[in-house]
């Protein structure tokens, strides 16, 4: 398996389909520098903020998509019993359309100091099977929308400092290259496995079905 990233978005915008907050300086959110978008409550209850939407992560990959890990790097500016921040939505952005499984995490309130929180990985597809062309599309991307919780009278702001994509797959095999059905349709290394010793590679290229029988070489000698 490969990986590529993590990348940063090229793209950062609101996205008014959910929540009511407001995001300020959104575009701050497009690198680890302490710039930050922040989103702001201070009415008893709570609030959710409109969608930070990341896209165009400038990927360049080839192959079978295995994993695809978010990481968010956030902080509230409390997280008392009754002032705090904690997610409310996050999804996956493929061809434009907000998709996928919701990987929030409603339970744990956002730290005071800067930390990545992750969503997915390596095997974990978030719900959805997009292709390679997907992954390296410019509306390629990530959406996020917190719940700000207040008594009342004081505000909590919530920050995000970086939004990044890390993405997993399997390779394709050079074209080319032959393969082997009896193991597993395994390139053999280099031009007919050139890269193994010849004892070996003389096997396996007879054991694949790769080498003519001695006794049809002679015959067609003939």
């Amino acid at each position: 398996m490969s990986s590529s990233g993590p990348n940063s978005p090229g793209t950062i915008a609101a996205d008014t389909s959910v929540g009511t907050r407001v995001w300020s300086t959104i575009t701050n959110a497009g690198a680890s520098d302490n710039s930050y978008a922040t989103a702001s409550y201070s009415i008893a209850g709570t609030a959710s903020t409109q969608y930070i939407k990341a896209t165009n992560f400038g990927f360049s990959v080839a192959g079978t998509i295995d994993g695809i890990l978010v990481e968010i790097e956030r902080k509230a500016s409390s997280n008392s019993a009754s002032l705090y921040a904690k997610d409310n939505i996050v999804k996956l952005v493929v061809g434009g359309t907000i998709s996928g499984s919701d990987l929030a995490d409603t339970a744990t309130k956002y730290p005071t100091a800067d930390a990545y929180a992750s969503y997915g990985g390596a095997s974990s597809l978030l719900g959805l099977t997009p292709a390679d062309t997907d992954i390296n599309a410019s509306n390629f991307g990530v959406v996020i929308s917190s719940n700000i919780t207040s008594p009342g009278k004081s505000s909590c702001t919530v920050s995000v400092d970086h939004i990044r994509i890390t993405v997993y797959y399997t390779g394709a095999a050079p074209s080319g290259q032959p393969t082997s059905k009896r193991f597993g349709g395994v390139p053999f290394m280099g031009a007919h496995g050139s890269g193994l010793q010849a004892p070996v590679r003389q096997w396996i290229r007879r054991a694949s079905g790769l080498q003519v029988p001695a006794y049809y070489r002679e015959r067609r000698a003939v």
